[in-house]
C-alpha cells in the first residue's frame, strides 16, 4: 500500500510541475510576442493556476474537444494533454528511498512468518552401538512442510534424506508441540517422501489453528518473478530467504517423464529440505538435489510434482520402469526411424534394465497403450502400480536391416 500511494503521489507532483514550467514557457513567449507588455509584472500565481490544469471539465470532455486555456492562449486537446503526461512519466527514472525498502522489507517479513507456520521439524532418529557395546541415538533435523490434514493424521511433506537418516522419527511443530511420526511413503527418484502425524491426543486449539499449504500452479512463474524459499535454504531449519527466477525449462528429461525446472540464485538446501512460494503464499516448486550447484538452485515445478504428492498422501507408492527418453525430431524421423520415445538411458538395476530395454531403443507402446513421445509415455507409466506386468513394445534397430518390433515383459517396481 505504501508502494502504491507513494508512487500515485509522485506521478502526480511530476505531471503538475512539468505541465507548470510548460505554461510558464508559453506565457513568457505570449510577453516576447506583445512588446506593450513590457515591464509589467506576470505573477506565476496568477497567470499558471494549476486549480485550472486540473479542472474537472478535463476528464468530462470529449476525447478530440480542444480545451482552451485563457493565460497563455494555447488550445489543449484532452488526448494531447494525456500524451504529454504519459511522456513525463515514461523519461523520469524513480529513485526510492530508506522508507520504501523498509517498507518492501516489511511485507516480505509479514509473508515469510506467515508462511513458516506451515514449516515442522522432521526429527529422525537412528540408534548406534559404541565400541563398548552401549546404544546410543542419534537425530538429525530437516524441514517439512504440512500438506495436508485428514481425519485420522496430519501430513507433512520432507526429503527422501530425512526418510534414510531414521529409523524413528518425531515432529515439532511452529507452535512448539512435538509429535511422535511414521514414514508413510517415499519417492526416492523424486527426492521426496511423505511424514504422518496422528492427531490423537492433539490438542482441539492447535487442530484447528493449523494450516496447510497451498500447492498451487506453477504456469504463472517466468523468469523475474519473485519467490520465497522457506524450510532450511541456509542449511538450519526454519531459515528463510528471498529471490528471483532467473530462467525457465519446460521439459527437461527425467526418469519415466519429464520436468518443468525453474532456475534461481536464491539459496537453497535440497537434503535438508527447500520449499520454494509465490509472492501469493502457495507452493510452486521444491529444490532438487540433481538440479542445483553450489551457485545455482533448481527448482522442480508442482506441475510435475503435484501427482506424485498426491500419489503418496495416499500411502500409495509411485510406479518405476526406469527409462529416461526424448521425442523423435523431425531429423531423426526424416532419417527412418519410427514414431514413438527414443531411449536415452536405461537406470542401471530398474525394471527395464532387467528386462533387457537397451538405449536406442523406441517404445511404441506399453500394455494397450500407444506410445508417441515422452508425454504419453510418463501418462502411460503413471496408470500402472508398482508389483503389476507390464509389456512394453519397442522398436530395435538391426543396422542395415532397418528396424524389428520387440516386446518386453517388465515387473513395475516402486519408484
Amino acid at each position: 500500500c505504501g508502494l502504491v500511494f507513494g508512487g500515485g503521489a509522485a506521478t502526480a507532483f511530476f505531471a503538475v510541475r512539468e505541465l507548470y514550467e510548460g505554461f510558464e514557457q508559453a506565457a513568457t513567449e505570449k510577453e516576447d510576442d506583445h512588446p506593450d507588455m513590457e515591464g509589467q509584472d506576470m505573477e506565476p500565481e496568477t497567470v499558471h493556476d494549476t486549480d485550472e490544469v486540473q479542472d474537472p471539465a478535463l476528464e468530462e470532455a470529449p476525447e478530440d474537444m480542444d480545451i482552451p486555456d485563457e493565460n497563455v492562449h494555447e488550445t489543449w486537446s484532452k488526448s494531447e494533454l494525456r500524451a504529454e503526461i504519459e511522456e513525463i512519466l515514461d523519461s523520469r527514472n524513480w529513485i526510492y528511498d530508506e522508507q520504501d525498502l523498509r517498507a518492501i522489507s516489511r511485507v516480505t517479513a509479514a509473508m515469510a512468518e506467515k508462511a513458516s507456520e506451515l514449516i515442522a521439524d522432521v526429527h529422525a532418529v537412528s540408534t548406534n552401538t559404541t565400541w563398548f557395546e552401549d546404544t546410543v541415538e542419534s537425530s538429525r533435523t530437516f524441514a517439512g512442510l504440512i500438506i495436508s490434514d485428514t481425519d485420522s493424521e496430519i501430513l507433512i511433506l520432507s526429503t527422501d534424506e530425512a526418510a534414510d537418516s531414521g529409523e524413528s522419527y518425531s515432529v515439532t511443530f511452529s507452535d512448539g508441540t512435538e509429535k511422535e511420526a511414521l514414514l508413510k511413503q517415499i519417492s526416492r527418484q523424486d527426492g521426496i517422501c511423505v511424514i504422518a502425524v496422528s492427531k490423537e491426543g492433539l490438542g482441539e486449539e492447535f487442530l484447528s489453528d493449523l494450516r496447510t499449504a497451498d500447492i498451487g500452479s506453477a504456469l504463472n512463474v517466468s523468469e523475474g518473478s519473485m519467490v520465497l524459499a522457506l524450510g532450511a535454504p541456509l542449511g538450519k531449519v526454519r531459515s528463510f530467504d528471498i529471490g528471483y527466477i532467473g530462467m525457465k525449462s519446460e521439459a527437461e528429461e527425467t526418469v519415466d517423464g519429464q520436468q518443468e525446472v525453474f532456475y534461481s540464485s536464491i539459496n537453497s538446501d535440497p537434503q535438508h529440505g527447500t520449499f520454494i512460494f509465490n509472492m501469493e503464499g502457495q507452493l510452486i516448486g521444491l529444490a532438487a538435489s540433481d538440479k542445483s550447484t553450489e551457485s545455482v538452485t533448481g527448482i522442480v515445478s508442482t506441475s510435475y510434482l503435484k501427482r506424485a504428492i498426491d500419489r503418496l498422501t495416499e500411502g500409495e507408492p509411485l510406479p518405476y520402469i526406469g527409462i529416461t527418453g526424448s521425442g523423435i525430431s523431425f531429423d531423426m524421423s526424416y532419417q527412418g526411424m519410427p514414431s514413438g520415445m527414443y531411449v536415452t538411458e536405461v537406470s542401471s538395476g530398474s525394471p527395464a534394465y532387467d528386462a533387457g530395454i537397451k538405449n536406442g531403443d523406441i517404445i511404441t507402446g506399453i500394455g494397450d497403450t500407444n506410445i508417441s513421445d515422452v508425454r504419453s509415455y510418463e501418462n502411460a507409466v503413471r496408470l500402472l502400480k508398482s508389483g503389476d506386468s507390464v509389456t512394453v513394445r519397442l522398436m530395435r534397430s538391426s543396422g542395415s536391416s532397418g528396424y524389428t518390433e520387440l516386446s518386453f515383459d517388465v515387473n513395475v517396481g516402486t519408484r
